[in-house]
């Protein structure tokens, strides 16, 4: 048994988001509800304000730090523990390793890993799953382009 590769990464790439940002939001918040009163749609308006508001608290969350350790046959992220033998292959970028089902209606497992472990835990991973090519998901990059 080999020993367990241990390391701590941010939750997510925080960008940070100037004003102007922030006021495209509270822009595109006040026309929504505008036109939604305009047509007496208060449901809508009350979803738009909503929104823009959670939006906005969502923007302003910094990352907090995650533990990860890889130590086949288990992958253990802050604590909650997954078994390898539940995904049937994995993805790998620079910034994440993402574990598949084979039940392609689940959820994908995405862990943030560091540039400098992407080959050993590649080498960890490839005898007991395949590794497929990685295909970066529209939200992903819908997030990316939002600063998100």
């Amino acid at each position: 048994m080999m020993d367990p590769i241990v390391w701590q990464v941010s939750e997510f790439n925080y960008q940070e988001k100037g004003l102007g940002w922030y006021l495209g939001v509270i822009a595109l918040v006040v026309i929504l509800t505008t036109v939604a009163l305009w047509q007496k749609n208060l449901l809508f308006a009350a979803f738009s304000i909503i929104a823009g508001a959670l939006i906005i608290n969502q923007a302003r969350k910094k990352p907090r730090v995650i533990n990860c350790q890889l130590a086949p046959p288990e992958l253990i992220i802050d604590k909650k523990l997954y078994s390898l033998k539940d995904f049937s292959e994995f993805q790998m970028n620079e910034e994440f390793l993402v574990l598949l089902k084979a039940n392609r209606f689940s959820s994908p497992l995405k862990v943030p890993i560091k540039k400098e472990l992407e080959n050993t835990i590649r080498n960890i991973l490839q005898p007991i799953m395949p590794e497929v090519e990685y295909r970066q998901s529209l939200n992903e990059a819908l997030a990316r382009y939002l600063k998100f």
